[in-house]
């Protein structure tokens, strides 16, 4: 392996020793091979080009932990671009933190998560945020991070308007993306064209479809997926374009796919409103921890708009 810095050693009750230290290149076989041990088959080197070194917000920094057997942690810290009305915010999302089964509960996570926020100053970020599972939320909690409220996951009938409309298809589509214009001011995803293009590609893990409106003068596009869960949803990753184009994207395309809902990010901290027609259809909770006063009012999730991209599982 490429270590760089200083090894953080550290002696656990239970004579556990192990050591943590930066990587510089961590997509070694030995760190792949723990991810896919935990975290199950599919993240080769592929996957982790498109996502720890193609990312266009810059390459993510990682964190090993290891004793005299080899390795036992993995801790990555994805780049990722924020704006704030008409600033722009860099931040950090952690992600793909594993833990060998042979070293768990003796204290590998915290220690990762505590070296690698020694050394976040040094990034830049305003902020670090991420979306916990239910079995890290608290491991969170303890460590200082906010859990903001759930972000509703809702479910709408797709509006007939525009279900007749004539798509364009084709990854293309993806550079309305570079006319995107927020609507507000809370913080979002800076989404650019060069962005969509790496976050939908198809190394990871999920295939997803691309169109906007054919007859359409303006820009506009919609990023979706299909999920069969007792009705045909159309799952809206991502869209761009006026109120009335997406209005007309979203009946076109579940036209197109046959879906009767639509699920998108919804109400407070969401994309989209929670009209009294929308169900609930689950929910993101988004754990954010500031980087000194750099930035006000980022732990509130009415500062924030997230997409069902923003938070899907494979980030």
């Amino acid at each position: 392996m490429s270590w760089s810095g200083k090894d953080d050693a550290l002696l656990m009750a239970d004579d556990f020793d192990f050591s943590v230290a930066s990587l510089e290149s961590p997509a070694t076989p030995e760190v792949l091979g723990l991810i896919d041990e935990v975290m199950g088959p599919g993240h080769d080197s592929s996957w982790f080009e498109w996502k720890h070194r193609d990312n266009p917000a810059g390459p993510s920094l990682a964190w090993v932990a290891s004793d005299d057997r080899g390795l036992v942690g993995v801790r990555l810290f994805m780049r990722w671009d924020l704006v704030r009305g008409d600033s722009r915010l860099a931040a950090l999302r952690p992600v793909d933190t594993v833990t060998a089964p042979r070293a768990r509960r003796r204290g590998v996570f915290s220690a990762l998560v505590r070296t690698a926020l020694r050394s976040i100053p040094e990034s830049g970020a305003s902020l670090v945020f991420n979306t916990p599972n239910m079995n890290s939320r608290e491991g969170y909690r303890r460590l200082g991070w906010t859990l903001m409220e759930p972000i509703a996951h809702v479910a709408r009938v797709v509006s007939p308007l525009g279900a007749r409309a004539r798509l364009a298809r084709g990854r293309e589509v993806l550079d309305a993306f570079d006319h995107a214009r927020a609507a507000d001011a809370r913080i979002r995803t800076e989404r650019t064209a060069g962005y969509a293009r790496w976050r939908y590609d198809d190394r990871s893990g999920r295939s997803y479809a691309f169109a906007a409106l054919e007859e359409s003068d303006l820009p506009n596009a919609i990023v979706y997926r299909v999920v069969e869960a007792r009705a045909r949803f159309l799952v809206v990753e991502d869209i761009v374009g006026t109120p009335a184009a997406r209005k007309a994207l979203v009946g076109a395309a579940a036209r197109s796919e046959r879906a009767l809902l639509a699920l998108d990010t919804g109400g407070v901290g969401g994309h989209g409103d929670a009209s009294r027609l929308s169900v609930r259809r689950g929910s993101s909770v988004v754990a954010v921890l500031p980087i000194g006063d750099r930035e006000p009012d980022v732990t509130s999730v009415a500062s924030w708009s997230l997409t069902l991209g923003d938070v899907e599982d494979v980030i």
